[in-house]
């Protein structure tokens, strides 16, 4: 996909611009943690590097101490409450965007799905998906993303 790609909150009122290049790096992970914050089987996450972000509109914070390491604070909207992005303290200069805020992503399948040992019973992966049981080891993920994250430049 050329060009940037947008998105939003519920209400319209913070929205997202990515300038990263195409196709965009993103995974999927099924911890109760993502089950419970979506209301679903799991989270689509998308990996941007901080400076490919642009959001405008304010944003609420929240921090949260994670298990895997660092704080991870989410920004929402302070209107509909919807989690427009995510960073933590342990992977600087990567932020994490839902990949259902995206409007015009033309997302591949997913890199890879994390804590599968918590997937709902329904949901099958792709035969030739990386999957992991639970948190990946670092560098195993990173080498699953670089080649996304930083593709030209």
């Amino acid at each position: 996909m050329d060009g940037a790609v947008t998105g939003s909150c519920r209400c319209g009122a913070v929205k997202l611009t990515i300038t990263a290049p195409q196709p965009l790096a993103h995974y999927c992970c099924h911890c109760r943690d993502c089950q419970k914050t979506t209301g679903t089987a799991f989270a689509e996450q998308v990996v941007v590097l901080a400076r490919h972000l642009a959001i405008d509109g304010e944003t609420a914070e929240f921090a949260m101490a994670r298990p895997s390491g660092g704080t991870t604070t989410h920004r929402i909207c302070p209107t509909c409450h919807t989690r427009v992005a995510s960073t933590n303290s342990a992977r600087q200069g990567i932020v994490i965007v839902r990949g259902g805020a995206l409007d015009n992503a033309d997302l591949d399948a997913p890199l890879a799905h994390m804590w599968a040992k918590h997937k709902r019973g329904w949901v099958t992966f792709a035969e030739d998906a990386p999957v992991f049981d639970g948190a990946p080891d670092q560098a195993a993920f990173a080498a699953l993303l670089m080649p996304r994250l930083f593709a030209g430049g």
